[in-house]
């Protein structure tokens, strides 16, 4: 298993997993990122997108923004593959994840997990991170 960078040669991966996965829902619209925003969103490079692989396969991934004036970093997704889950692939992109965040300067991150979904809520509070409160999540495209 090795995590790296992710680049333009893994957007058709990330895309395919990432638009079938209805956790990343927050509304009834379009939940997953474009094509097109994601290559944008590499070529920027001062946030942190990695993706989890095995045998040349993306088996994961953890995209993040991070607003340098503030350190505050918003994690946006995080995914590991159904048969490569319990194995160690979401602590490895995380712990990746922060690492990196750290050297490019960010002191604070936030993120959303649906508050039904208590398997994900104990596998981040197991990580040390503190539960906020609830939101109602809204929306405009602009």
């Amino acid at each position: 298993m090795i995590i790296q960078k992710m680049t333009s040669n893994d957007v058709s991966a990330v895309l395919k997993i990432g638009m079938g996965v209805t956790a990343f829902e927050v509304s009834e619209r379009d939940c997953f990122w474009s094509r097109e925003q994601l290559e944008k969103w590499i070529e920027a490079d001062e946030d942190v997108l990695l993706v989890a692989k095995e045998n040349d396969e993306i088996v994961g991934f953890a995209l993040s923004m991070l607003h340098k004036p503030t350190g505050k970093v918003t994690w946006e997704n995080l995914y590991v593959l159904q048969n490569f889950r319990n194995r160690g692939v979401g602590q490895q992109l995380i712990g990746e994840l922060l690492l990196r965040l750290r050297q490019k300067g960010a002191s604070y991150m936030c993120f959303f997990v649906r508050a039904e979904n208590q398997d994900e809520v104990s596998f981040f509070q197991h990580l040390d991170f503190v539960s906020g409160y609830n939101f109602v999540w809204f929306e405009k495209h602009l």
